[in-house]
Parts: structure tokens; sequence; C-alpha cells
């Protein structure tokens, strides 16, 4: 797979240009001003470029040295570096960010989980992770697969070079599973029909009655993007959360257990047995 692909030109050249159901509108807002970022998959910066025009101090890593090489104009500093491969603390040594920023980028990571446990180590005290990520359960994803197809596409929610997807729940799982608080979580929408090159296409005359009045009902089918704002856990309250998914765990599979108890005690159970000794012996 190719991973230095042609990234996608943004064109607005301020944040004033960009629409507000924009994702980088969002991100923008979110780190504020002043601050210094780490914009992690920076490709050609123009977000970098945004940030400098909010007076922030910008460090990127691109993996494409192309892209790269075009982001050194907004950014102090661009590594070269695949996410995957080489570790923050050898790119990064002890610096630190008020704002580490993963613009659709970890969906792109084998190992995103690995990621947002090392930049914990590089946020500054009050610092946050911002990331956008694409939300797979959007309606026109769902209709495409009702109708037996999953196309990649060149940009958007099925881009051709996506390892990882996401829903609201994994979203937030990824996170909180590697010591982070949401402090926020906001959407970018299009509606369903939309025609977009960030959805996949179907076909429009083969959707099911009824079909799309119930996908709308789902607070999330016109969702494009998740943009998270997320804050890292002392390790007293990570601590407490892990062990609160351990007592939740604990007690699901306590619960299989007396279901699983209580199906072998019936008499369906009884008779499947039965049934089945018969038949060894025929």
């Amino acid at each position: 797979m190719d991973r230095t692909k042609t990234y996608f030109r943004q064109q607005a050249a301020t944040a004033a240009a960009l629409d507000g159901n924009h994702s980088l509108k969002r991100i923008l807002n979110l780190v504020g001003r002043d601050r210094h970022v780490l914009d992690a998959g920076c490709a050609t910066g123009y977000l970098a470029n945004l940030l400098q025009q909010q007076g922030c101090e910008v460090t990127g890593i691109e993996l494409n040295p192309d892209a790269a090489c075009e982001a050194e104009s907004y950014c102090n500093h661009v590594h070269v570096a695949d996410l995957d491969i080489t570790p923050l603390s050898e790119l990064l040594a002890a610096q630190r960010f008020d704002a580490i920023i993963c613009g659709d980028v970890l969906e792109h990571l084998r190992q995103p989980a690995q990621f947002l446990n090392a930049a914990r180590q590089h946020l500054a005290s009050g610092g946050r992770v911002i990331a956008s990520l694409p939300n797979v359960a959007h309606g026109a994803v769902r209709l495409m697969l009702w109708q037996g197809a999953f196309n990649y596409t060149p940009y958007g929610i099925l881009d051709n070079t996506h390892l990882r997807f996401f829903t609201r729940a994994t979203a937030i799982a990824l996170f909180e599973e590697t010591g982070y608080e949401i402090a926020s979580l906001e959407t970018t929408q299009l509606p369903i029909l939309a025609y977009s090159d960030l959805l996949p296409d179907f076909d429009r005359e083969a959707i099911p009655a009824g079909g799309l009045a119930q996908l709308q009902q789902d607070p999330d089918a016109e969702t494009v993007q998740f943009i998270i704002c997320a804050t890292p856990l002392d390790s007293e309250s990570h601590c407490q959360h892990l062990q609160t998914q351990l007592q939740t765990t604990r007690a699901e599979l306590a619960q299989t257990r007396k279901d699983l108890a209580a199906l072998q005690a019936s008499r369906w159970w009884q008779w499947r047995d039965r049934l089945r000794r018969f038949l060894g012996k025929a």
C-alpha cells in the first residue's frame, strides 16, 4: 500500500475562509492562540499555516518527504518519519506541547493506541490531544454495505490508505483505554444522500423501503468525522478507570456463566444431549 499518496489540497488561506462544518475550523478553535503545537501528520502544512496565523509555534511530523518540504514553510521544524515505526521520544527528545494534533491521522496507523500512549509523555501541563477521526457508521457506508459492496475511495471515510475504522463508541474507547479523558467531542456532518468525495457511492435507487428513515433515527447517521479533544488522566485516575473496566468485565463474565448454567439446566439442553447421544449410537 502506498502510504505517501498525493494529499488533498486544502484551499482555505485563512481560518475565516473555512466553513463552520469543517474539521480544521473545529481544530483551530480547540487549539487557541499562541500555543506550542505538534502537528502529527502535517501533510503539506496547510493546518500549520493556519495555526501560525493564530500565533502558534508548530513542529510537524510527516511521512511523505515531498509534502514535508512544503510544510517547512509553516513549521519551525518538520520530522520526516513513519509514526508506526519511529518512537516519538526519538524524534522529540524531551519536547512538550500544549496541543498534539492528529488530524485524520490515527486511522492511517497500524497501532494508534501505541501513538497515543507515547503522545502523553510529550504533553505540557494542561496539554491536550486533538484528533479528527472518520465515522465508518455514516449512513452512506451502511447503505453501500447493505447493497453488498465495500468500495474504497481516494479520500474521505473509506480512504484507500485507512487501516483502522471507527464509530463513536470505538473512538471514545481508543482514548479512554490509553489513559485519556474526553474533554469534548464534536462532529462534522453530511446528509446520507449527499454527493461528496468524502462519502462512498451507492445505488440511490435501490434503498430498501423505510431504510433511509430508519437510518436517520441514528444521531450519527450523518456524522462524517468526530473531533475529539482529550486530556491525559493522572496515574491514579487511569488506574481507577482500568479497575472499573476490570470490574465491568468480571460482572459480564459472571452473568454469562449464569446464563450458560441456566441454559444447560433447561429442558431444551437436556433434549439436545439425548438427541446427540441417540444420533451417536445410530
